[in-house]
């Protein structure tokens, strides 16, 4: 998403996950952190939270926000508000009418009809790959499967 958003390839991602919260029996991990290197020099940092309590009336609370050097913009709540931000002052919602076509009616249109694609293979699939890569290092690196605990030093 951190891709496709903003423009600009990713080149380098790390990230944290952790099964705190979990019940002893179940298995899974309810919450990770990545931090993301793109090419441009930007940074993205993305969290995800998959513990939702029953008397919780919020779901799929992602945000995504992008900053760059005249603003940012934003989504928040699962896409329900948006904003932009500029020296010229706040703006929101964000029109996002334009935006009527969802990603799977292209895919219907390449194979009914040879219709092109919004994006090369190589640029739909390179976020994966990278993601792909970040979860293997989480997974090989035994000493990032537990949380680290800093020590101040005393006064």
């Amino acid at each position: 998403m951190v891709e496709h958003a903003a423009g600009v390839r990713i080149r380098t991602i790390d990230g944290w996950e952790t099964a705190l919260g979990v019940p002893e029996k179940g298995e899974g991990r309810l919450a990770g952190a990545v931090q993301i290197a793109l090419e441009n020099g930007g940074l993205a940092t993305v969290i995800m939270n998959y513990l939702n309590f029953p008397a919780s009336k919020v779901r799929n609370n992602e945000t995504l926000r992008i900053f760059g050097t005249k603003g940012f913009v934003e989504s928040t709540d699962g896409g329900t508000r948006t904003r932009l931000v500029t020296l010229a002052g706040a703006f929101e919602p964000l029109n996002t009418s334009a935006a009527d076509t969802d990603y799977f009616s292209f895919i219907t249109a390449h194979l009914a009809m040879g219709a092109a694609m919004p994006l090369s293979l190589e640029e739909e699939l390179h976020p994966l790959r990278m993601l792909l890569q970040a979860k293997q290092n989480i997974r090989s690196e035994p000493a990032r499967k537990s949380s680290v605990q800093l020590e101040l030093p005393q006064p």
